[in-house]
């Protein structure tokens, strides 16, 4: 799955030329963004502007587009004063638009969702998803970038705001809201749904259960450079929530037990790992009822 050269050329530029790039390639969507300061995005003071609110699903205020960073992005607001934020990511093949439904639920337990889209995914661009070697010399660029532009957001969130920050992610999206928290202190606690904070040890599970060559000692440094594993740190005022499919074929739960095995003790009751027996690679009701829990016992 690691590609040392597409991932040195797309995934380890600089993250301004990305952006700028990103810009350039926005969809006719952006032509009704306008300018807006962080402070409002998250209470929601914004003066109305034409083409721009989509209606929630489920009763919720609308939602807004909006380039956040640089990244084209959906934001909702709850009916009442949020009481955090969360920033909701995707996974592999899926965009923004799907994940309305998801945010709805979010913002109706009192905050402020914001879902980016993934790079090279809905208005970012399109790929052969279903296809292994697309996935093979893709999936980690994505990745490391979707860490970068999260990490540049939650600064940017932090400057203005003190609400407490989570990030969700599922599958793609759970690696980028692992590594997000484990490089960025302000995120205050994530929930990592069917992905993995060991990158380099379900990097080389994967590569066993195919039959691929080892990484080459580079890439393990390139990957250990970003590898949650490697920056996890206990602290007593930060919540990490795994949540995980037994049978998950597409990210199998093994990295993720190592990862409990080798950075959880005992003692250490910020990390928390649920297994969900009988299921594949899915977002079950008994996930939202315990992402619910978390967001109530974190704020």
């Amino acid at each position: 799955m690691f590609n040392l050269p597409l991932y040195m050329q797309e995934a380890c530029q600089p993250a301004t030329m990305r952006l700028a790039a990103n810009a350039k390639k926005a969809s006719a969507y952006s032509k009704a963004a306008s300018h807006f300061s962080i402070q409002q995005l998250i209470h929601g003071n914004m003066s109305e502007q034409k083409n721009q609110p989509v209606r929630g699903d489920i009763g919720m205020d609308q939602f807004e587009y909006r380039h956040i960073c640089g990244v084209p992005s959906l934001v909702l607001h709850p009916s009442s004063p949020p009481e955090g934020i969360v920033v909701l990511y995707h996974g592999w093949g899926s965009t923004m638009e799907s994940y309305k439904f998801f945010a709805s639920l979010i913002a109706n337990w009192n905050r402020t969702v914001i879902i980016p889209e993934l790079p090279r995914h809905g208005e970012r661009g399109s790929l052969d998803y279903k296809d292994a070697v697309t996935l093979q010399a893709n999936f980690w660029p994505i990745v490391i970038q979707g860490v970068e532009e999260a990490t540049e957001i939650v600064t940017e969130l932090s400057h203005t705001n003190e609400a407490p920050i989570t990030v969700i992610g599922h599958s793609t999206g759970g690696f980028i809201a692992g590594g997000t928290y484990a490089r960025h202190h302000n995120v205050r606690s994530a929930v990592v749904i069917n992905g993995s904070c060991a990158w380099v040890k379900f990097e080389e599970l994967y590569r066993e259960k195919l039959g691929f060559a080892p990484m080459e000692a580079k890439d393990i440094e390139t990957l250990q450079s970003y590898d949650p594993f490697s920056f996890h740190q206990p602290s007593s005022d930060r919540r990490l929530l795994l949540l995980h499919c037994e049978k998950d074929s597409s990210v199998p739960i093994d990295s993720q037990r190592y990862f409990m095995q080798e950075r959880s003790t005992q003692e250490d009751d910020q990390i928390r790992l649920i297994e969900f027996a009988g299921v594949d690679h899915q977002i079950t009701l008994s996930m939202l009822q315990k992402i619910k829990e978390f967001l109530d016992t974190n704020h």
